[in-house]
């Protein structure tokens, strides 16, 4: 994955990227060009669980990021890709249930503050193929 970094927190996808998912039984296609955060750590925890780009989990963290902004499934559904990609990444099972139960707190606000152009914008690079 070729991603240019922003800052700490944002980067844009240089190349495109597919993932098949068995939670949803598709592969999830990713446009170059798309901009996201990586995985929403905060930093007091990076020394932790690790940065938003680095980690078994960045490509784990795309595919989520690519569902929340699309919208094209549901929230749960969104989260547990994330935590079964997260496994089959080799992500360790105390780091994937907490960023698990994260995503499953904090998501319901940042999924409910989109707004439709963002929502359609992203769909304009991520698809179920």
């Amino acid at each position: 994955m070729k991603i240019e970094l922003h800052d700490d927190n944002t980067a844009t996808l240089l190349q495109n990227y597919m993932r098949y998912s068995s939670t949803i039984g598709d592969t999830i296609f990713i446009e170059e060009g798309f901009e996201f955060d990586g995985a929403s750590i905060p930093k007091a925890f990076w020394s932790l669980i690790g940065s938003p780009f680095n980690g078994k989990y960045k490509y784990s963290a795309l595919i989520h990021d690519a569902l929340y902004a699309s919208e094209i499934v549901e929230r749960h559904i969104a989260d547990k890709v994330f935590l079964d990609l997260m496994e089959k990444d080799g992500v360790a099972w105390w780091k994937r249930t907490a960023m698990y139960n994260a995503v499953r707190v904090g998501g319901y606000f940042v999924w409910k503050n989109h707004i439709p152009e963002t929502v359609a914008d992203a769909r304009n690079y991520v698809r179920i193929v």
